[in-house]
């Protein structure tokens, strides 16, 4: 008995250690470095900066606007996170619904009102009869950059609803002068000429240009024309408080195509007109940034229809004159407590 289980405790032992011998030994983890990966390219948008209040702004800079050949703001918002565009033709917005309009995260769609507003230099720029931008007058060949508030955001920016754009005019920051020109075109004939120049000396500056763009369009009656004007000047009384007088007008015109596919209808034609003044008096300091703006924003619409009904042509008329004041004050009371006073009168 006692020599079997010795023999049973023997064959254990080496079945033991066959197994131990067998296992292979623990190697060492392996580290594999790979060198450092370097992206090349441009960025969507120029930055997001995170405001004090915990809301969000996406700026899009005047060189993407460059480096995306935009002719207007869809085309300029295009590639904007929560931003989406809709249009009918390569150059002009033909009514301003889906033949040319932006959303943020699908607000703006409402008809004939909208969620989302548009401004320029702070002060709004819209059809006043039912409050919904029209591309066409929002030219971008002047900006330093466009900001998007993509919340509700009423005490910065008055009577808004969920979403806001403001297009920034340029000015001169440093002493001298500055001339760019933009001369391009492509396919459909279409073709986009800029032209921009400002200077600086001292407390003066100034800044003024023009732009014309057009094309033939993409299918019939998908035809389009943009021109604008526009100038700035400012006077800096010191470091803390200036002045400046902005003016803008635009005419444009841009065709219906139909739905793809449907015969082209006749001629329909949306033709837009639009002059806007804004006198502005900032304050800025290490605490504290203000300012009072009075405005004024004339447009008109002439919609060119065909009625089959009475075979005959028929006109759509709509004038709108905006005029206001706006006056905000923001006090940084902590670092992480702001303080907003203002008052609108639109």
């Amino acid at each position: 008995m006692f020599k079997q289980f010795c023999v049973n405790c023997s064959l254990l032992f080496l079945m033991a250690a066959g197994v131990l011998k067998a296992a292979p030994a623990e190697e060492p983890d392996t580290v594999y470095e790979f060198p450092p990966v370097v992206i090349v390219g441009k960025a969507i948008v120029d930055e997001v900066v995170i405001r004090g209040n915990a809301t969000a702004v996406t700026r899009v800079s005047e060189q993407q606007i460059k480096d995306l050949n935009a002719m207007d703001l869809p085309s300029a918002l295009r590639r904007v996170p929560g931003v989406s565009i809709s249009r009918y033709n390569l150059v002009g917005s033909y009514g301003g619904a889906e033949g040319g309009a932006i959303y943020i995260r699908g607000q703006g769609t409402e008809r004939p009102g909208a969620e989302i507003q548009t401004l320029v230099d702070g002060v709004p720029k819209f059809v006043g009869v039912w409050t919904h931008p029209l591309m066409d007058l929002q030219s971008v060949d002047h900006l330093e950059r466009i900001d998007i508030y993509k919340s509700p955001q009423p005490v910065r920016w008055g009577n808004m609803s969920l979403g806001a754009v403001n297009l920034v005019s340029r000015r001169m920051h440093r002493e001298g002068t500055k001339t760019d020109i933009t001369l391009s075109g492509g396919q459909q004939n279409t073709y986009n000429m800029v032209f921009n120049h400002g200077g600086k000396f001292h407390s003066f500056d100034y800044y003024f240009g023009s732009s014309l763009k057009g094309t033939d369009g993409h299918r019939p009656k998908a035809d389009g024309q943009l021109k604008s004007y526009w100038g700035r000047a400012g006077y800096e009384f010191n470091d803390h408080w200036d002045i400046s007088l902005i003016a803008s007008a635009s005419d444009n015109w841009a065709d219906d195509p139909g739905p793809v596919g449907q015969p082209v209808p006749r001629r329909a034609r949306y033709n837009t007109e639009n002059a806007t003044f804004n006198l502005t008096l900032a304050n800025h300091s290490e605490r504290t940034n203000g300012f009072f703006k009075l405005y004024l924003d004339d447009g008109k619409i002439n919609w060119e229809q065909w009625s089959d009904q009475t075979n005959n042509w028929f006109n759509s008329n709509t004038d709108w004159l905006n005029r206001g004041i706006r006056l905000q004050q923001n006090l940084m009371i902590t670092g992480a407590t702001e303080l907003t006073l203002g008052f609108d009168y639109d």
